[in-house]
């Protein structure tokens, strides 16, 4: 798998050979989409809004801080935002469930445990999107639910799909898995209200936008860039330092992300030279997966490492990157009037 990987961006020999069985998923994911649109599976739609925030491409695009980043602005605009996620890698005997702070990530998941700590509102988890968020209406009084993923979950309505994409790896090949990273055709773009692409706040959107125009995409096209806060300590959040404290330090960088080389490029980019420990998205982590600190050395990970590592034995040098994502004001009002009107979209 990862040598596929390995040519997801620029195909090799053995994407090529793989293609006769991304046909065979592209075929699949097309007549899974068709039941649901003939109306022979029947579609579950919520009393509130519903805005999926989702993707073209497997591995990470930034999805997790613009969700983050879109609810707390709508809490701030004084609606009751709820967030629903699939909890993968969740182990938990009962779904769907409301997270809480006392919750681990091994029973719901990294990125839903992050997304509490992060938002303070009303997140469930659950294989059935339906049911989590029929559970934030009824129990929490949610007037507006966002699904962090969710793009190709067609058994659920929404009321607007947001689709994330990478500024800098695009759409890669252009191929679905396994020869490329596509979970369905770039053509499933037609299907969305606003595409977001997200990295390089600098990129030419007018480039990037004709790559979704091409694709039948009609909708809204903004950038989003990922801005670095400070660090908090893993071992008391209250201590906080600014980034640029670790230039010259001795860094071990550590994190399982989707794309780990984003993580990377960030410190690179404030001068923080580092040794990398990249693993695998929702990896895991145990006690030995540290077993390379040395004393005097410094750990930095980001915030989706730090909720499956605080239980652990670490340096008090282990620090966390808080970053945030910063949405457009256009785009966020384009959101606004999708709340406040969902007949409209």
């Amino acid at each position: 798998m990862r040598q596929l990987q390995q040519g997801w961006q620029h195909p090799g020999l053995l994407n090529y050979l793989a293609l006769p069985v991304s046909w065979l998923y592209r075929l699949l994911v097309g007549l899974r989409r068709y039941v649901y649109e003939a109306g022979f599976k029947s579609v579950f739609r919520s009393t509130v809004p519903v805005i999926v925030v989702g993707n073209l491409s497997v591995g990470g695009t930034g999805k997790t801080p613009l969700v983050i980043a879109l609810t707390r602005y709508l809490k701030d605009a004084g609606r009751t935002p709820g967030i629903i996620a699939r909890g993968y890698g969740g182990e938990s005997a009962e779904w769907p469930r409301k997270v809480t702070l006392e919750d681990s990530a091994s029973e719901v998941g990294d990125e839903p445990l992050l997304l509490l700590q992060s938002t303070g509102v009303a997140v469930a988890v659950g294989p059935s999107r339906n049911e989590s968020v029929a559970l934030l209406v009824d129990q929490c009084g949610c007037d507006v639910v966002i699904s962090d993923d969710g793009f190709q979950h067609f058994a659920m309505a929404r009321d607007l799909d947001i689709v994330v994409i990478d500024s800098e790896r695009q759409l890669g090949n252009g191929w679905c898995l396994p020869a490329g990273p596509l979970r369905e055709p770039a053509s499933g773009l037609q299907r969305a209200g606003i595409v977001i692409f997200n990295g390089d706040a600098k990129a030419n959107l007018d480039k990037l936008s004709a790559l979704a125009t091409h694709n039948g995409f009609s909708g809204s096209t903004y950038l989003s860039s990922v801005v670095s806060n400070d660090l908090y300590r893993l071992a008391n959040p209250a201590d906080r330092i600014e980034l640029n404290t670790l230039v010259g330090q001795c860094v071990h960088a550590v994190c399982g992300l989707g794309n780990p080389q984003r993580f990377s490029q960030l410190l690179t980019q404030n001068d923080i030279e580092h040794e990398r420990h990249f693993f695998d998205d929702h990896y895991r982590y145990t006690q030995n997966d540290f077993a390379f600190v040395k004393e005097g050395d410094v750990i930095v990970m980001t915030e989706k490492d730090a909720v499956k590592c605080a239980a652990f034995s670490l340096p008090l040098n282990t620090w966390v990157l808080q970053i945030s994502a910063d949405i457009p004001d256009s785009c966020l009002k384009e959101i606004d009037a999708v709340i406040a009107d969902p007949a409209s979209s």
